[in-house]
This record gives structure tokens, C-alpha cells and sequence, in this order.
């Protein structure tokens, strides 16, 4: 008998206990071990599906500037704008800016409520502006790029 390098395939012969038999037990039970290999493997394919989209080097140098903007792979950002269209969600370029933002402005809302000091609120109101329109004029370049 060959040497059985897959551990699983070792461990199904083990369970058959055909280990000890004869050579054609063995490959008997290796040609099922194969079957049952491969129908698992189709199953395992079956729950997952792949598109792959094909681009000219200009699109794809576009499709990569505008990925490094929103600090992720051009993979990354065709997966999550195809899922975020599908699940009717608008994908958000740097969201982490604009929750800074949205955070800054309730922070400021708070301290109104409250009635604090002007002095409390306006550097917060100053930095949520800044934030924003760094985050805009970072979005306007991008847009300007494409016309």
C-alpha cells in the first residue's frame, strides 16, 4: 500500500478500518473517500459566487485613486458600493468623518441644552465645520476628476 499523505484520507480509511486489509479494499475505500470529498466541495462552492468585473487601465487607475480616498482596496470599495446598493443603503465615503462630525454637533447641542459657557461650544462647532469641509472639498476634488 502507498503511503497516505492527507490526514483526513488516513483518518477515513481508519474509521472503514481497512487500514489492515487488502490493496483493492483500500482503493475501494479511497474512490469514496474522493466522492464524498468532492460532492462536500461543490456544496461548500454552492454558497458562495464570485462576479468578476474586467476594467481598461484607465478605469481601473480611476477606480484606484478612488479607493485610496476612501482607504480601501479597489476590491474592497466595489464590494461594499454593490452591497450597499443592493441592500438600498447610500455608501458613505470616510464615514468615520462625518460620525466625528455628527458626534461634534451633538456634543454642542448638549452644552446649549445645558446652557454652558460659549467659549465650551464653539471650538467643538469650529472643529465639526473644519471636518466637513475638508471632507467636502476631498469629495468635490474627486468628483472634478472624473469631468
Amino acid at each position: 500500500m502507498k503511503k497516505v499523505r492527507s490526514k483526513a484520507l488516513w483518518k477515513y480509511l481508519f474509521e472503514k478500518g481497512v487500514l489492515e486489509g487488502t490493496d483493492e479494499e483500500i482503493q475501494q475505500a479511497k474512490r469514496e473517500y474522493r466522492k464524498q470529498y468532492k460532492r462536500e466541495w461543490k456544496l461548500r462552492r454552492l454558497k458562495q459566487k464570485e462576479i468578476r468585473p474586467s476594467f481598461t487601465i484607465k478605469e481601473y487607475q480611476a477606480i484606484q485613486q478612488v479607493a485610496k480616498k476612501a482607504g480601501l482596496k479597489p476590491t474592497g470599495l466595489a464590494r461594499q458600493l454593490l452591497l450597499s446598493h443592493a441592500e438600498g443603503n447610500t455608501f458613505i465615503h470616510n464615514r468615520d468623518i462625518l460620525l466625528q462630525v455628527l458626534q461634534n454637533i451633538s456634543i454642542v447641542a448638549i452644552h446649549l441644552v445645558k446652557q454652558c459657557p460659549k467659549e465650551d461650544y464653539t471650538k467643538l462647532i469650529e472643529k465639526a465645520e473644519q471636518l466637513l469641509l475638508n471632507y467636502l472639498f476631498n469629495f468635490d476634488s474627486q468628483d472634478s476628476h472624473k469631468k
